[in-house]
């Protein structure tokens, strides 16, 4: 199919705009709970606050690290399902540390936020070229 004809058919469809602004917003989840820590440390008195603030530090870690691999997955399981495969990853360790209280766990959690949106950052802004042109 001609490239040119894909992007005047995604012009007007605003799914897949919200679905590509979306993506965006979700690049900024690692750290946009930072204003929890003294919550957080004082959740877990015997964990020393070092160690709290590594749980906003370590994300970055496994972004740096599956950024690296995405393209592998990019090539095996294509972009949008390397993007749905970041999203479900990046949605379940975020939502791991609200059902338990583990720390060690919620470290776990905390890595595995940073794998799945290591794995759809590359695409966050080829997928609008590849979507659009002009000024759309």
């Amino acid at each position: 199919m001609n490239v040119e004809k894909i992007k005047q058919d995604n012009k007007h469809n605003w799914k897949l705009k919200v679905g590509i602004l979306g993506i965006s917003l979700f690049l900024q989840v690692a750290g946009s709970n930072l204003a929890a820590i003294p919550l957080i440390a004082k959740s877990f008195p015997n964990q020393s606050l070092t160690s709290v603030q590594a749980l906003f530090t370590l994300p970055s870690l496994t972004i740096m690290l599956f950024i690296l691999f995405s393209n592998a997955v990019i090539k095996w399981v294509g972009k949008r399902n390397t993007v749905i495969i970041g999203m479900i990853t990046t949605i379940v360790g975020g939502l791991i540390p609200f059902f338990i209280s583990n720390f060690a766990i919620i470290v776990a959690s905390r890595l595995l936020v940073g794998a799945g949106i290591g794995l759809f950052t590359s695409l966050a802004v080829s997928l609008i070229g590849d979507c659009f042109s002009g000024e759309e």
